[in-house]
Parts: C-alpha cells; structure tokens; sequence
C-alpha cells in the first residue's frame, strides 16, 4: 500500500505600506477685503492644502507673520502658498487673490480711528499709542510697507520708540483683549 504525502508550504509576508500625499497647496482663493483691515492668510487656504507650506507677499518676499493688513490702495493683491515636499521631491503652489474694496462699513480701519490714537505723526523717535481708558496693550507689531514684521513686543507700554526705523511708512498692529487694531504712521 503506497501513501501520497503532500506537503504544501505557505508563507506570509507581511509588510507595512503607506501612501504619501504629495505637496499640495490647496485651490486658489479670491477674497475681498476692505481698506486696512487685518485679516489671516492662513484663513483662506482650502481644507485640502498642507499645512506646513510657506507665504509669498505680492511684492515676493516671504511673509514672516500671516496676519497681514489690507492695503490702504484699492486694488488686487495675489498672495501666493508654497508647499515642497522632500519626499516626493515635487512642490505645488495656490492663490489667494486679495481684493481690496470701497464702501465697506464697520472695518477695522473705521474701528481703529476711534479707538487708537498716534502721537506725534509723523514721528522721529517715540510714538505715544492712545486708547481708552482702561484698556491693556497687549501685544504692538510694527509691519513696513510690504507687510513685514519689522518689530514686536509683548505687554509694551504706552510709549515706542521708533528711532531705529528706517524713513518711510508704516502699520502699528496692536492687540487689546483678543482684538486687533491697526493704524498707519510715518517715521520721518
């Protein structure tokens, strides 16, 4: 009597597979805003964009802070994002197209008029930032002309020296109890 023995081998290979999402910047934006009003970059990127991408102001600097304040010109500003990804070796980049409008109410340029006041301007050393009466400074940032945080100080006082400014015009961003405020000046 002969036996048949099959053996039969079987292996497993188990192995670990991830799919990567290559850069991705999202879809372009087109948002209209009023004359000096702050506003955040981040806030217009769509659900789909990466997060760890980088701002580049119409002017094509890099924007270091991305809370950024209107243009005082009517007109349209593209803001671009950039996403790179090592991984991939790709990038990709999105739009966001700020439209700078008139006949806005209740912005925060209107709000700021009433609210923030500054001495002497034009100035040449010390600045003297006015507001209410009961009222904490937070926060002052100091942007340039192209959108660039030039200064910034937490818990300032009323008082700011601006002496080592260079000449030109200026935006003071303050923080008062989780509201921002923003009013341009010129350094002399």
């Amino acid at each position: 009597m002969r036996h048949l023995i099959l053996i039969l081998f079987c292996s497993f290979v188990f192995s670990n597979i991830s799919f990567t999402q290559c850069a991705n910047a999202g879809n372009d934006t087109v948002f209209e805003i009023c004359k000096n009003t702050l506003f955040n970059l981040d806030s217009l990127l769509s659900d789909s964009a990466a997060v760890d991408g980088d701002w580049v102001s119409p002017f094509g600097n890099p924007v270091t802070n991305t809370t950024v304040l209107s243009s005082n010109f009517i007109g349209q500003y593209a803001y671009t994002y950039i996403v790179y990804d090592s991984i991939c070796n790709t990038s990709d980049t999105a739009k966001a197209l700020i439209k700078v409008i008139v006949g806005c109410t209740g912005s925060i340029n209107e709000q700021s008029e009433s609210f923030l006041q500054l001495s002497p301007n034009p100035v040449r050393t010390e600045i003297m930032i006015t507001i209410p009466e009961g009222e904490v400074l937070q926060k002052v940032t100091v942007l340039n002309a192209l959108g660039q945080e030039v200064y910034q100080l937490d818990k300032p006082k009323n008082k700011l020296d601006v002496s080592g400014l260079d000449t030109g015009i200026y935006t003071i961003k303050i923080e008062v109890k989780n509201k921002s405020y923003a009013k341009r000046f010129v350094k002399l």
